[in-house]
């Protein structure tokens, strides 16, 4: 990648066409900014969509929906891409993001 000196990873998630980069050779994202945990309930805090559940990569865009800030969603458990970004797996199945950006533990 041009003006960067090290290993990139670029992975890409549907939501807002951006990317995410991971510089130092590391796949997987600061531990802070994603829960690692189940957090038993979230509340998005911008929209959010749900993608299905064997979707751990993102790519299939928001099949379960798309839900405006506020909604709250149970959490039922936890899963990871192949990079090792954390997702949440929701009551009824889908995959949410695991992102603080995007969530908060209620």
């Amino acid at each position: 990648m041009p003006g960067i000196t090290g290993n990139v990873d670029v992975n890409r998630y549907q939501r807002g066409r951006t990317k995410e980069f991971f510089i130092g050779g590391s796949t997987a994202p600061p531990k802070d900014d994603y829960y690692t945990s189940n957090p038993g309930g979230v509340e998005a805090k911008t929209t959010v969509g749900l993608y299905g559940r064997k979707d751990i990569g993102f790519t299939g865009g928001h099949v379960g929906g798309t839900y405006k800030k506020g909604t709250r969603f149970k959490i039922n458990g936890m899963d990871k891409s192949k990079t090792g970004i954390p997702r949440l797996v929701t009551e009824s199945g889908y995959l949410l993001t695991a992102n603080k950006k995007y969530v908060k533990k209620v």
